[in-house]
């Protein structure tokens, strides 16, 4: 879709006020200053297409209710559509020209049920808004999906939006139980109201809840000493790691502060004199070519200025040389028309005597030939009105000739046999018509009828299984509905309890061989744990438990150490229990499956008995049709098609009876038949058949009837062709009458001019012609008499001016033919100005080298003394280009170091080289391995007695919360409810996320997997174009999960994430690149509005202004893109990249 033109009719600051798109343009640009009414224009392109927001806007010069604006619009198939917006609430759309309410749809077939955000998101683009898309592109780490859909829709930030349900997901459920999960949270405090309400009463004392708090206090000043070790230790080791790291650092600096002193000689030479040196001796070198080659032009320029030789005279006269030879070609064509000329006079007098004589006039006597024109036209007339007469008495003759003739060849009526009398005939044929009528359409049925018995046996044939004898079943019953229904009801039923039974049977032995796995794998496991080792760790564990009460010991560790021992022999006690008890399960579980495998196959063994049965009863039901009874699956079927090809047969049968008896009916009319057929002398034809005589009788008596009209008209043209013979014959002696009076009037006339007489009318229109071609011929004699003279004159002048050339310039050739000596001398005198013109520059070019040497000669003496000045400075055993290297050598030795000094400094942070240096050399390179190896032993050492006092405290804090609840459950059991409720509630939260986050996710995936191959290459060619070819394209590629990621490609092939490497500009354009591109591939499969930019080159310099406007042009054969400025600048710059391809549109 594309605006022809566009109508603020009283819209904001605008009145009656129309912009036309060019519709030949690659670019619209709109441009005003600020406060000219851009903004005004964007909203007004929204408010035409989607209708006024409810909210009044736009209404500070004119009132709401009179807001109008109007556009012109086409599609892409041709289709135009001009109309008005209105502000209201409905009936908004108007016909522009009267004014008519238009129904919204004829606006909606050209927006494609686009809605005013969408159009806004998709089709609108602001420099802000280019921003953010750079910036979204640059978070969203490559993601193909996520990239297109966010630069083709607008729709920023979805990857973001996913990774945020996710977390807000992983918040309230894992896979592994948390602490900090909300959903273990909740089955947490369930498990331990579960505890509680197995409690019906605690008792405590003062002296258990006394030694209570004074355990949480020690342990916790414990954990606090625990907290400030590991802390101690965290600081040591970071502190160590890292002088280990700065060691090959260190070296590496070293190494290049000894690669960099390898040229302490040279350090007076400063970094940017290789560059310098070979600078100035490329000048030097290209000055002393210069030279030589301005050296080798001078003398060519002086050889040339010698070899010419000049003549003054004949450059000067050349231009009346030229004048002469432009007029020799008339000369010559003069020379040659004289005697032309003279023999077409000599030619023109002799014709003029032989028309005399052959118009029997002497020579002596050709003053008649100066009859007047007058007299002449009056002898004409008459001689014209005679050939007239005589022409139509002629016409006459001849027709009256022809109408003897055709009156002589026709025949009348009374000479020609009788016809029979039709009228009581055709009383007859009207009776038996409708017989016979009857008869022709049974015969016909009787066809049809045949064809479709026919096609239902054929039909019938093709049945499977097929039916041999199709009239037989007509005539016979077949099996009613309810009977094969009946029986296939109990196909169904005993095949459906057999697949049953099947499957079942098979699950069985699946679950039997599963249990025997079971089974033996329990029975292979290793030996049973004995009780006595379990009481035995018990006893242990309490003695220390005892010894840490009572003081007598300190060992935290072996108790730590008895407590995991006592719960790991506990569990597999517990585990071996649950174990033989699955495998009693086990056991109990397969000899009931053993049982129903029995049952299942007994049951499947009748169901094949009844089965057999049914198939025999099946058979017998359908052999008075088929010796092959239908297949279950396919007997409603089969029955509904044969049933209805039995019907067609049986139908077709009653029809072929029906039209049998009416050719019957029709047979027993044959005597009179025979007896019309005599009277119309049909006798011979009464052997065919009763429907080919009724035929042959209809056929008989239209041709008597057809006779009869034909005789009527021929009696009629008789009777008018003898009335025109007697009109011709009258009409012949009136024209004699005439024809003798004229001839006799112009014989007078002849002979009063004293011209011959007696002649018919042509030979005095002959003789009038050859009178009038006379005096032409006269004048033409004339006229040749003096165009001889003029030529003559012409030769003779032409003659005397070459004369005068020759006796100036050229005396040699005074002997010569004009012609030759004209053509000779303008050669001369071309050859000579030609000279002139040759010497002249050459004068010239020998001046302009002479001052062109001049200067190369001081600017080659400049160059020199520059290079001897620097090669003056360089050291005497190194030749410039050695030279020349050993500084780059130095310089990139130089770079070396600052790069190992900038590392050392970002490794060592707040520590100086000097530190850094004797604590290396203090402390080797494996006793810094040993220590940190220790430091870490000593943090996990730090981490471990951190978490077991975190652990002591945590069951010290719930058996404290546990001493102040009281005897009775409800509370636990409230408790317990609740918390499954929030178990319930965080659940559900965690489905409805995870739900949300992998259908986002699919979506981007789908959306990159459908997006052609056509919109990443058109992109690319963008992207090429609003970078100036700093990049060549885009690639896609896969991460590391496997997820297509997009890569930019650089001119010189090296591919780039697109996060962290892009700098913000060109983020902003590879935004653009993907929406515009994304934008053609749509407009090629669907009609798109036009794309509306508002000061997208706002933050751009002048290259990727321009960059950017050719890329919009390049977009305007897909759809319209109009650009919206205020920066004249931008103006310019589209002038000169676009030229005529620009439409610009002031405001």
């Amino acid at each position: 879709m594309r605006f022809l033109h566009l109508d603020l009719m009283a819209y904001g600051a605008f009145a009656d006020r129309r912009l036309t798109f060019r519709q030949d343009a690659g670019l619209h640009v709109v441009y005003g200053p600020n406060e000219a009414g851009k903004s005004t224009m964007l909203q007004a392109i929204g408010d035409l297409l989607f209708g006024f927001p409810a909210r009044k806007q736009m209404d500070f010069r004119h009132d709401a209710a009179s807001l109008r604006v109007g556009a012109s619009i086409r599609a892409a198939d041709g289709r135009e559509f001009a109309f008005t917006r209105r502000r209201g609430n409905k009936a908004t759309l108007r016909d522009p020209g009267s004014d008519d309410v238009l129904p919204d749809e004829s606006l909606a077939a050209f927006l494609g049920g686009m809605d005013r955000q969408r159009f806004e998101r998709e089709f609108g683009l602001t420099a802000e808004a280019l921003r953010q898309g750079g910036e979204t592109l640059a978070g969203l780490s490559g993601d193909l999906g996520a990239s297109l859909l966010a630069a083709s829709s607008g729709l920023g930030g979805l990857r973001k939006l996913r990774e945020a349900i996710e977390a807000e997901a992983d918040s309230i459920f894992s896979k592994r139980k948390s602490k900090d999960r909300i959903f273990w949270i909740a089955s947490e405090e369930r498990d331990e109201a579960r505890a509680e309400e197995r409690d019906v009463e605690i008792a405590l004392s003062a002296q258990e809840w006394r030694d209570t708090e004074k355990a949480i206090q020690e342990t916790a000043g414990l954990q606090e000493e625990a907290n400030a070790e590991l802390a101690a230790a965290e600081i040591a080791l970071a502190s160590a790691e890292r002088r280990l790291a700065l060691r090959p650092a260190l070296r590496h600096l070293d190494q290049a502060r000894e690669r960099l002193s390898q040229f302490a000689s040279l350090e007076t030479f400063t970094d940017d004199l290789p560059e310098r040196l070979e600078s100035t001796l490329a000048e030097r070198e290209s000055a002393e070519e210069v030279l030589r080659d301005l050296s080798e032009r001078h003398r060519v320029a002086e050889a040339r200025r010698e070899g010419l030789e000049a003549r003054p005279d004949l450059a000067e006269a050349a231009d009346a040389v030229r004048l002469v030879a432009e007029d020799l070609g008339r000369y010559r064509k003069d020379v040659a028309d004289v005697p032309k000329v003279q023999a077409q006079l000599r030619e023109r007098r002799e014709a003029i005597g032989r028309q005399l004589s052959e118009m029997g006039i002497a020579a002596d006597k050709a003053t008649v030939t100066r009859i007047t024109v007058a007299q002449r036209a009056d002898l004409r007339q008459e001689a014209l009105h005679l050939q007239d007469a005589e022409r139509e008495r002629g016409r006459l003759e001849k027709e009256a000739e022809a109408l003897q003739r055709r009156l002589d060849s026709e025949t009348s009526s009374d000479e020609i046999t009788a016809l029979p009398e039709t009228r009581q005939l055709e009383r007859a044929v009207a009776a038996l018509r409708p017989v016979f009528d009857d008869a022709v359409a049974a015969e016909q049925e009787s066809r049809r009828a045949q064809d479709d018995l026919e096609a239902s046996r054929q039909a019938a044939l093709a049945l499977d299984p097929s039916v041999a004898d199709l009239d037989r079943c007509v005539d016979r019953p077949v099996p009613l509905q309810r009977e094969w229904s009946v029986l296939l009801n109990e196909w169904r039923g005993h095949h459906q309890e057999r697949e049953n039974r099947g499957n079942r049977l098979a699950e069985t032995r699946k679950r039997i061989a599963a249990i025997k796995q079971r089974i033996g794998e329990a029975e292979r496991t290793e030996a049973l744990v004995d009780p006595l080792l379990l009481s035995q760790s018990r006893q242990s564990r309490d003695r220390k438990l005892g010894d840490l009460r009572e003081g007598t010991s300190s060992d935290w560790d072996g108790l730590h150490t008895a407590i995991v021992e006592t719960d790991r022999i506990a569990d597999r006690l517990l585990a071996e229990a649950e174990s033989g008890a699955g495998l009693r399960r086990d056991r109990a579980e397969q000899a009931r499956e053993e049982k129903a495998l029995e049952d299942d196959e007994s049951a499947i063994e009748e169901l094949d008995r009844q089965l057999a049965n049914w198939q025999a009863r099946w058979q017998a039901l359908f052999a008075s049709i088929t010796e092959k009874p239908p297949l279950p699956e396919r007997t409603e079927s089969w029955m509904a098609r044969f049933v209805d090809l039995r019907d067609d047969a049986s139908d077709a049968r009653r029809r072929l009876k029906a039209a049998t008896r009416a050719l019957a009916t029709a047979q027993d009319q044959v005597p009179a038949l025979r007896e019309l057929a005599g009277v119309l002398g049909l006798g011979q034809l009464g052997g065919l058949g009763v429907l080919h005589l009724w035929a042959a009788i209809l056929e008989r008596l239209a041709e008597v009837a057809a006779e009869r009209q034909s005789r009527a008209a021929t009696d009629a043209l008789r009777h008018e062709h003898e009335r025109m013979l007697r009109d011709h014959r009258q009409q012949i002696e009136q024209f004699d009458a005439t024809i003798a009076l004229s001839r006799a009037r112009l014989d007078q006339d002849l002979g009063d001019l004293g011209l011959p007489t007696g002649h018919g009318a042509d030979a005095v229109l002959t003789l009038l012609e050859s009178l009038a071609s006379m005096s032409s011929m006269q004048e033409e004699a004339a006229r040749l008499q003096t165009r001889v003279e003029g030529l003559e004159a012409d030769v003779e002048r032409y003659r005397s001016r070459v004369m005068d050339l020759l006796s100036r310039l050229a005396p040699d050739l005074c002997e010569e033919a004009p012609d030759a000596a004209v053509t000779i001398l303008w050669q001369r005198c071309q050859k000579a100005v030609t000279t002139a013109e040759r010497l002249s520059e050459a004068e010239e070019e020998l001046t302009t080298v002479e001052d062109e040497l001049a200067f190369a000669r001081g600017r080659t003496e400049e160059t020199r003394q520059n290079a001897d000045l620097i090669l003056s400075t360089l050291p005497e055993t190194l030749d410039a280009t050695t030279f020349i290297e050993r500084l780059r050598e130095r310089r990139a030795a130089r770079r070396s170091c600052q790069d190992q000094e900038r590392q050392f400094t970002e490794i060592a942070q707040d520590l100086t080289e000097s530190e850094v240096r004797e604590a290396v050399q203090s402390e080797g390179e494996e006793a810094a391995h040993r220590a940190i190896l220790e430091l870490r032993d000593a943090k996990d050492a730090a981490q471990d007695k951190k978490q077991r006092l975190a652990q002591e405290l945590g069951r010290l804090g719930q058996q404290l919360e546990g001493l102040r609840r009281r005897k009775g459950s409800e509370l636990a059991a409230f408790r317990r409810q609740g918390a499954e409720e929030r178990m319930e509630i965080a659940a559900h939260e965690w489905g409805r996320l995870k739900a949300a986050s992998i259908l986002l996710d699919a979506a981007m995936d789908r959306y990159a997997k459908s997006v052609p191959n056509t919109t990443l290459d058109g992109a690319a060619n963008l992207f090429e174009l609003l970078t100036d070819g700093a990049f060549s394209g885009l690639a896609e590629d896969l991460d590391a999960e496997g997820r297509p990621i997009l890569l930019v490609t650089r001119n010189d092939g090296t591919r780039l994430p697109v996060n962290g490497t892009l700098s913000e500009g060109t983020r902003d354009q590879l935004y653009l690149a993907l929406r515009l591109g994304w934008l053609k591939e749509r407009a090629a499969q669907a009609d798109l509005p036009p794309f509306v930019g508002d000061d997208l080159f706002a933050s751009f310099d002048d290259q990727r202004t321009e960059a950017g406007l050719k890329a919009l042009s390049s977009v305007s054969p897909s759809l319209q893109p109009i650009l919206f400025t205020h920066h004249r600048a931008v103006v310019e710059t589209a002038r000169k990249a676009l030229g005529d391809r620009l439409d610009l549109i002031e405001l």
